[in-house]
């Protein structure tokens, strides 16, 4: 798709892939994303033995829907993934669930939403993937998700935000850099340098209600890190 960058490529590269995947282990963030995704779990409205659907849109390996899955016991999963190695990893992380998970292979650059997830979804959830692609094909995105909602479903996602000013950018990589960002952020700098598609966080929350979304707020936010989402009346 016309428009992308390097960055944007890597992530359907093995290679890349693999790479990343070695690293997760070693990774100190990681009790802080299960901590976001516990909370992300808790703000599903839903009763804990609901018979839900849902989507988790650049699922990469797994991690948050297998939190939702353990979170609601009755609940299925249709993971979307544009990467076969991630695919394979979070089929792997997710067998343990039967039939309650399933990947389909999908672009979050793709012109349209796949055929083999049609939903309706009670919730699509995401992670630290659509700050990949940029506002247009957020806009996009946010509406493939609303069209594929039930009425009342909901949709949260957990991922980086543009800081709005310079100056806030510039706070934000230096806490980075001093190592005293505290839990959950901020993020490496180049999830606020110019060539990635990070957006600011007003501009998302508006593009959600120009989709349709109501109840559209930030549930919880550290630095260029945030929660965030809206409900299909």
């Amino acid at each position: 798709m016309s428009g992308e960058t390097v960055e944007d490529n890597r992530w359907r590269s093995a290679d890349h892939a693999a790479d990343w995947l070695a690293r997760q282990d070693q990774s100190q963030s990681q009790s802080d994303q299960g901590e976001r995704f516990r909370l992300l779990a808790r703000l599903l409205p839903f009763e804990q033995q609901a018979d839900l659907t849902f989507a988790d849109v650049g699922a990469g390996h797994g991690t948050l829907a297998e939190v939702l899955l353990d979170a609601f016991p009755n609940a299925r999963s249709v993971c979307l993934d544009v990467n076969p190695t991630m695919i394979a990893a979070g089929q792997e992380r997710l067998a343990r669930f039967g039939d309650r998970a399933r990947y389909v292979q999908a672009d979050l650059e793709a012109q349209e939403w796949p055929e083999d997830a049609p939903g309706p979804f009670d919730a699509v959830v995401s992670s630290r993937a659509i700050h990949h692609v940029g506002d247009e094909q957020k806009r996009r995105v946010f509406g493939w998700i609303f069209e594929h909602l039930r009425p009342g479903g909901w949709l949260l996602n957990s991922d980086y935000v543009r800081a709005p000013t310079e100056h806030l950018s510039e706070m934000y990589a230096r806490l980075a850099n001093d190592g005293h960002g505290g839990p959950s952020g901020p993020p490496a700098d180049h999830h606020q340098g110019h060539h990635s598609h990070t957006s600011p966080l007003l501009g998302q929350l508006t593009l959600l209600e120009a989709a349709g979304f109501v109840d559209v707020d930030c549930f919880w936010k550290h630095l260029a890190s945030a929660i965030y989402g809206g409900r299909r009346p």
